[in-house]
């Protein structure tokens, strides 16, 4: 009986921006959530968690895409049938989708936590919180992608 093989790459997830968005997005909720309950009850901590907040979510893109571009694989064309397929694309589309989901969650939820601070919510605070995400997300996925890419020229030109 043969033992089974080990696939050479990762799966081609690209497509999947959709759930890779909303698994991003939800991860920003839990965080921020505690980030605001801790401000309320500890203010002077509200710095220094606050930076390793954006540190833990800014770091999950960066590794996931890195991750990603590394195992890429080496046969796609230089220039996608689809633009979807494209993996600049696709962390575009993931972070829109995480903006989303982070924006609504996190302004209802930070209104749960600060009633007063939150008692004039508006349409600004969830496009705000939107697009901080969106931003949080997209950069450190793009150098995530620059960097796995140049991990994977590296160790072809060792080959």
């Amino acid at each position: 009986m043969a033992l089974p093989t080990i696939p050479s790459r990762l799966p081609d997830v690209r497509g999947q921006w959709a759930v890779r968005g909303a698994a991003i997005g939800l991860l920003h909720c839990p965080i921020w959530l505690v980030l605001a309950a801790t401000s309320a009850l500890l203010p002077g901590l509200t710095t220094p968690l606050r930076w390793c907040a954006v540190l833990v979510v800014g770091a999950v893109p960066l590794l996931w895409a890195a991750t990603e571009s590394r195992f890429e694989l080496l046969v796609k064309p230089a220039w996608p049938e689809r633009l979807a397929d494209d993996p600049t694309m696709a962390w575009v589309m993931v972070s829109i989708v995480a903006g989303a989901i982070a924006g609504l969650t996190g302004t209802s939820l930070g209104a749960v936590a600060h009633p007063r601070n939150f008692a004039d919510s508006s349409i600004f605070e969830i496009v705000s919180g939107g697009t901080y995400t969106i931003l949080l997300v997209l950069v450190p996925a793009l150098t995530g992608l620059f960097l796995g890419r140049l991990i994977r020229s590296s160790s072809m030109a060792q080959e």
